[in-house]
C-alpha cells in the first residue's frame, strides 16, 4: 500500500452567509475550520486538525496569501487512502478566540473524534504539545459558547495514489445540515436578538493538496 505525507491547504472559502446577520458587518466575528480524516493509515481511526480564521467576510475569501502555518490543514501521513471532511464554524457569543478554541476543542473530544493536531500555533499550539490535562482544565473554565456549523463538505475520496508533488486544487460545495438559530447584538438597540440561517448551500471551500513520498 502506498503511503505518502499529505499536504491540504486552503486556497479560498466563499460564503454566502459568515454567520452575521446581513444588515451587520462584525470585523471581528471569529471563524475556524474543522477538518477530519478518517483512518488515513493504520493505528489512527481519526485525525482532526482546527485552524482559526479571522474575519471570514461574506462572498469570496481569499486566503492562499496567508502561507502554510496560517490556511494549512494537514501535513500528515496517509496510506492507501482516506476520507476528508471540513467544516466552517463559529461561535455564537461573543468571545475571545482562546475561548472559542477550547471550546471547540471541547465539542470534538466529547463526540469522541479522536486525535487533534496542527492548526493552533500562537493560539493554544497542538494538543499533543499543549497537553491533554491542561487542556481538559481550560474546558472547565471555557463558558457557555457554543460552536455553530455554517456548512461542511461531503466526504472526500483522497487516493493517495493518485496526488503527487503537483498540487491537485477543486472547489468543494459547504452544505449547511440543519437550520441555525443565530445569536447577535443588534447595534441599533444594544440587545441579543436572534435570526435564522436556513439549510441548504452555503458557498464553497477551494481546496488545495499536494504529497511527497515517505
Amino acid at each position: 500500500m502506498p503511503r505518502k505525507l499529505l499536504y491540504v491547504t486552503v486556497d479560498s472559502i466563499s460564503l454566502t452567509t459568515n454567520g452575521e446577520p446581513p444588515n451587520v458587518t462584525d470585523n471581528a466575528v471569529k471563524h475556524a475550520l474543522i477538518a477530519t480524516m478518517l483512518y488515513p493509515r493504520s493505528g489512527a481511526p481519526t485525525v482532526t486538525s482546527a485552524l482559526p480564521v479571522k474575519g471570514l467576510a461574506r462572498g469570496a475569501n481569499d486566503l492562499t496569501v496567508l502561507g502554510f502555518y496560517s490556511n494549512g490543514l494537514f501535513k500528515e501521513e496517509v496510506q492507501d487512502s482516506t476520507l476528508l471532511n471540513v467544516k466552517v464554524v463559529n461561535r455564537q457569543e461573543t468571545s475571545k478566540i482562546d475561548k472559542f478554541i477550547i471550546t471547540l476543542f471541547a465539542t470534538l473530544i466529547g463526540a469522541g473524534l479522536g486525535v487533534a493536531t496542527g492548526g493552533l500555533t500562537g493560539v493554544l499550539g497542538a494538543v499533543s504539545a499543549f497537553g491533554v490535562d491542561a487542556l481538559k482544565g481550560g474546558i472547565k473554565s471555557a463558558g457557555d459558547d457554543e460552536v455553530i456549523t455554517l456548512g461542511e463538505t461531503d466526504n472526500i475520496p483522497v487516493d493517495i495514489a493518485q496526488i503527487g508533488s503537483a498540487a491537485v486544487i477543486q472547489n468543494y460545495d459547504l452544505i449547511l445540515r440543519k437550520e441555525v438559530v443565530k445569536r447577535f447584538i443588534d447595534p441599533k438597540t444594544g440587545q441579543i436578538a436572534t435570526y435564522t440561517i436556513a439549510p441548504g448551500s452555503n458557498g464553497s471551500i477551494r481546496l488545495r493538496m499536494r504529497a511527497e513520498e515517505l
